[in-house]
């Protein structure tokens, strides 16, 4: 589950994203949710690496049996998104072993940024440029919120936090406009 670093004080994330977010595991037990650090794990005598993994697999077979949804709708622009919903789980797809693939796949290109705002939301989209990545954000904010949805490169080895997604926009496809990525984009 991803989460704000800060949430636990003196509590270790799986991943941290920078200072802002972070991976902990979560234990449901008769309808209740507990978040679990590196700490807890090293407490009870578990192995951190291979408690990630078995997680990252488990939420891989929530997936795949449909019980996080996964559609391709319209985002920003009217550009093809693959978007992730559930209650809490859909801001976790982000850390799928197979997002890089599924994403490429439903989108039809592999240049792939992400957004989630939120524990329940996850959006993926071809990364168009520094201003799609500001049609993204204002997208995936709430109303009411000020705060902006952190938006990450979806690349095969796992996702990379964008510190200035606006400005590393300019230098993320060197040579290649920006919008050349929309062409590519059909329904999955």
């Amino acid at each position: 589950m991803l989460t704000a670093s800060r949430a636990k004080p003196n509590r270790t994330p799986f991943i941290a994203f920078a200072d802002t977010l972070g991976v902990a595991l979560v234990e449901l037990c008769d309808g209740v949710e507990r978040m679990l650090f590196r700490e807890d794990l090293e407490a009870a005598g578990l192995d951190v690496v291979e408690a990630y993994l078995d997680a990252c697999m488990r939420l891989h077979r929530v997936v795949r049996a449909r019980l996080v949804h996964a559609v391709v709708t319209p985002g920003p622009w009217g550009v093809p998104c693959l978007s992730f919903h559930h209650g809490f789980l859909a801001a976790s797809c982000l850390v799928l072993p197979d997002l890089f693939e599924r994403a490429a796949r439903a989108l039809g290109c592999e240049s792939l940024i992400a957004a989630t705002p939120r524990r329940d939301a996850l959006l993926v989209a071809p990364d168009l440029g520094a201003p799609f990545r500001l049609a993204l954000r204002d997208v995936m904010r709430r109303p009411h919120e000020t705060a902006s949805a952190a938006i990450f490169r979806v690349e095969p080895s796992g996702p990379r936090i964008l510190h200035d997604f606006v400005k590393s926009a300019l230098h993320a496809h060197p040579g290649e406009p920006a919008l050349a990525h929309r062409e590519g984009a059909r329904s999955a």
